[in-house]
């Protein structure tokens, strides 16, 4: 029987959706790597931009003016030269967002001065009012706040998320001429927009290899099926399709397996050339082995069933009888009875109408005992001579199964229409197996065969030896 298996499991159905799969992995990877790649090139180009930038900025803050910035911010004529500078300054750095000067402290950053997004002569309420005010230091910069306050750690560029956005901070410290801390040129830079331009690049790289990869995966397709997929295909659907119930059906299969002709010249002509020599010496061999076995079964039946009556043999019997023994001795509590069975008056129909009436007196009598016990096997155990080994239902109804046989030959027997030959008659012994009395199967076989004779007197005394 030809085992059944999911389709997906089928190497044509797997090999090219690992093939596709892997170069959709592999695409995928690439890809990958080359944002990555890409997106810390951007982080290193920006963060060089913003120190650029912070360090123009630093050249060009007056740090003699920190405190009267501090104190009067917009209104200082100093101030708005600088701040005047930074706007143009940052028009120079379109990638940055944000532009500002602070005094790092321990409790935040001072607020020197804070761009907007373009210059004006009026500047803003907000500007002019958060001169002076003190910020937090977002989270990444907790850890550096002393080189912060004392610009020790030099120019410091850290990623952090402000309000959903990813910036890139880029801080400078300034200066005075003698070496101390003033404030810090800061600037902002928004990683998203770095971000989507990288993704939108490697999307447009990765659409490009689809493309260029899609001539090739057909190419690959193409080959894979053309030497592999599709010769494979026809043959596990040829193989599926074999029918093996006849001799005739494995030849016409083994025919139809050939006319194939897998032509591939690689690994799987080979297989298929291999396969296709196994087959032909398995159907010779199968061949052989059938005719081989149809003779031993043909002498097992001679052996084991009795040619005239189709019922058990006396080998068939003996065979049981010593399989029974084997669980007596070991210790095996059974339940079965025998019931012997002799023909009466066999000699006389031989005798008077030939053995021919002989056979089938012998064969209708047996047919009454098998009709009667039909759960159980029958065993001839001799010319006459028939034993029933009774187990399970009718082991239950062995009594009243017996009374039912003799009531049968008694009324065959008593039937004067039919003729001798047809009447039939037999005497009936039963005897059941007792564990704690019997030690084998012979000592029930001496109850039952004594009981049978008892049962073959009373005949004999009643209609005489001939009938």
């Amino acid at each position: 029987m030809t085992p059944k298996f999911k389709k997906t499991n089928f190497i044509a159905v797997k090999l090219p959706l690992m093939i596709v799969l892997g170069m959709l992995i592999t695409l995928f990877v690439v890809a990958q790597v080359t944002y990555k790649r890409f997106e810390k090139e951007m982080i290193a180009q920006s963060t060089e931009m913003g120190t650029g930038a912070t360090m123009l900025m630093a050249e060009a803050f007056p740090t003699e003016y920190i405190d009267e910035f501090l104190e009067k911010g917009f209104e200082s004529e100093k101030y708005n030269e600088t701040i005047k500078y930074y706007y143009t300054l940052k028009a120079n750095y379109p990638n940055i967002k944000y532009m500002y000067v602070w005094v790092c402290t321990s409790d935040g950053g001072i607020n020197v001065m804070d761009l907007d997004d373009e210059y004006t002569e009026e500047p803003l309420r907000e500007s002019e009012e958060s001169v002076g005010a003190v910020y937090e230091y977002g989270e990444p910069f907790q850890e550096r706040i002393d080189d912060l306050k004392t610009g020790a750690g030099g120019t410091i560029a850290l990623p952090l998320i402000e309000n959903g956005e990813n910036i890139l901070t880029v801080v400078t410290p300034i200066f005075d001429e003698e070496k101390n801390y003033v404030c810090s040129a800061c600037v902002d830079m928004s990683m998203d927009e770095i971000k989507n331009g990288n993704i939108d690049f490697i999307i447009g790289v990765t659409l490009f290899c689809i493309l260029f990869m899609i001539p090739i995966w057909g190419i690959i397709m193409f080959v894979i099926y053309r030497d592999i997929v599709g010769p494979m295909k026809k043959m596990v659907k040829c193989i599926l399709s074999l029918k093996r119930e006849s001799e005739k059906d494995r030849y016409e299969g083994l025919n139809q397996y050939e006319s194939l002709n897998i032509s591939t010249k690689n690994e799987l002509e080979i297989l298929y050339r291999a396969s296709l020599v196994i087959a032909k010496e398995n159907l010779f061999n199968m061949s052989n082995y059938t005719k081989s076995k149809d003779e031993i079964i043909e002498i097992s039946e001679m052996a084991y069933k009795d040619a005239l009556t189709r019922v058990g043999s006396k080998k068939a019997y003996d065979t049981q009888v010593q399989k029974i023994e084997k669980r007596i001795a070991k210790g095996e509590v059974l339940e079965f009875a025998l019931v012997m069975v002799d023909v009466n008056n066999l000699k006389k129909i031989n005798d008077l109408y030939g053995h021919e009436k002989g056979d089938i007196y012998i064969k209708g009598c047996c047919k009454l005992v098998c009709k009667t016990f039909e759960h159980s096997p029958v065993y001839r155990i001799g010319g006459d001579e028939f034993v029933a080994l009774l187990t399970g239902e009718d082991y239950e109804q062995r009594y009243e199964l017996c009374d039912e046989l003799n009531k049968e030959f008694a009324e065959a027997f008593a039937d004067d229409s039919k003729a001798d030959h047809e009447r039939y008659s037999a005497a009936v012994g039963l005897a059941t197996y007792e564990h704690d009395k019997d030690n084998d199967v012979n000592d029930v076989f001496a109850r039952a065969d004594k009981r049978m004779y008892s049962s073959k007197e009373q005949h004999k005394e009643r209609y005489g030896t001939y009938r």
